[in-house]
């Protein structure tokens, strides 16, 4: 190298499960000349609530589409748990953009099954059978995220209420 280059550094890699420095990586690729990390995350003068937002917002970033749509084709032919299974996949190796709205927008068709056992109770009331199977989904899919070391948290999905299915079962 010469005395008189403009690289100051060398960026490392990130991998898309490091979060926010993968997209703070990506934005400084793509942003030359930014000052601050405000400045990395203003886009058309809107200002960012964090950088993966910033680079959704540059389309340097596919949308979850892809992933919606290959959850809502297995909601056609799978039952509660495969589907379950897929989203957990999903999340752990295609690392969607935004996690915990696919898993609100999924939460009915993974808990099905749940929903179905809870109905066999009769003394609560169908707004407390509904709680209760979400509660298990969580329970469910924390524990397939545990089996890569990860939980519900990691992916900021709500983790499942210890109180709740110790005092109903």
């Amino acid at each position: 190298l010469s005395d008189h280059s403009d690289a100051l550094g060398r960026m490392v890699s990130a991998h898309p499960s490091s979060g926010n420095l993968f997209y703070l990586r990506i934005l400084l690729k793509h942003r030359p000349g930014a000052t601050s990390f405000e400045d990395l995350r203003t886009i058309d003068s809107i200002l960012h609530d964090d950088f993966k937002s910033a680079c959704i917002a540059l389309e340097l970033c596919e949308d979850d589409g892809q992933w919606i749509t290959c959850l809502n084709e297995a909601v056609e032919i799978s039952k509660a748990y495969s589907i379950r299974c897929l989203f957990c996949n999903i999340v752990l190796h295609c690392h969607p953009m935004q996690p915990a709205k696919i898993f609100d927008q999924f939460k009915d068709a993974m808990s099905d099954d749940f929903l179905h056992k809870q109905r066999n109770i009769l003394n609560l009331s169908d707004d407390q059978k509904r709680l209760l199977s979400n509660n298990d989904l969580l329970f469910a899919i924390n524990d397939l995220f545990s089996q890569q070391g990860k939980s519900n948290a990691d992916f900021g999905i709500n983790m499942p209420d210890e109180k709740l299915a110790v005092s109903e079962n």
